[in-house]
C-alpha cells in the first residue's frame, strides 16, 4: 500500500508539473508533494507541497501566484492552502560575446547545420566511426579487386 501510494503521488507530482509548464513564460517546473506521516499516537502531519517555477523575466509570474495555488489545492484533495510554498525564479538570460571565426573542418560546419540525432551520434563514437569508415573502404577495395580479377580470366 505504501509503494502504490508514493507512486500515485509521483503521477500527481508529474501532472502538476505538467500543467504548470504549460502556463505561458514557465520554463521549467518542479514539484514535489509531502505525504502525511503518523506517528504513534495517530497525530497526522498534514501534506505539503513545495513549488518551484523558473520562468522568463518577459512574463510577470507574481500576478499568477494565488492561481498557481488554487490549481494546486484543487489538485490534492485534504490539502490546507497554507501548506503550499512557491518559489519562483526569473531566468537569466545573458548575452554571448561573438567569437571570432575560426578555422574548422567541414563536419562541424555540417554538425551545426543539422544538428541531427545521427550526426550527434557519429560525434560521439568516433573511434566506431572510423572502424566501419575503414571497413567499408576494404570491403568495396575487395569488391574491386574481385571483378577485376575475375575479367582477367
Amino acid at each position: 500500500p505504501q509503494e502504490e501510494q508514493q507512486k500515485i503521488n509521483f503521477l500527481k507530482e508529474q501532472r502538476i508539473e505538467g500543467m504548470l509548464s504549460q502556463m505561458e513564460g514557465v520554463i521549467n517546473a518542479k514539484v514535489t508533494i509531502a505525504l502525511p506521516t503518523y506517528d504513534e499516537g495517530s497525530n497526522a502531519s498534514p501534506s505539503s507541497v513545495a513549488v518551484f517555477i523558473k520562468y522568463s523575466p518577459q512574463v510577470n509570474m507574481e500576478a499568477f501566484r494565488v492561481k498557481i495555488k488554487d490549481l494546486i489545492e484543487m489538485s490534492i484533495p485534504g490539502l490546507q492552502y497554507s501548506k503550499i510554498s512557491i518559489l519562483m525564479q526569473p531566468a537569466e538570460f545573458r548575452m554571448v560575446a561573438d567569437v571570432p571565426a575560426r578555422q574548422t573542418f567541414w563536419i562541424m560546419d555540417v554538425i551545426n547545420a543539422n544538428k541531427g540525432k545521427v550526426v550527434k551520434w557519429l560525434m560521439k563514437y568516433p573511434y566506431q566511426l572510423m572502424l566501419s569508415l575503414t571497413g567499408l573502404l576494404l570491403g568495396v577495395g575487395i569488391l574491386i579487386g574481385y571483378f577485376c580479377l575475375r575479367r582477367r580470366f
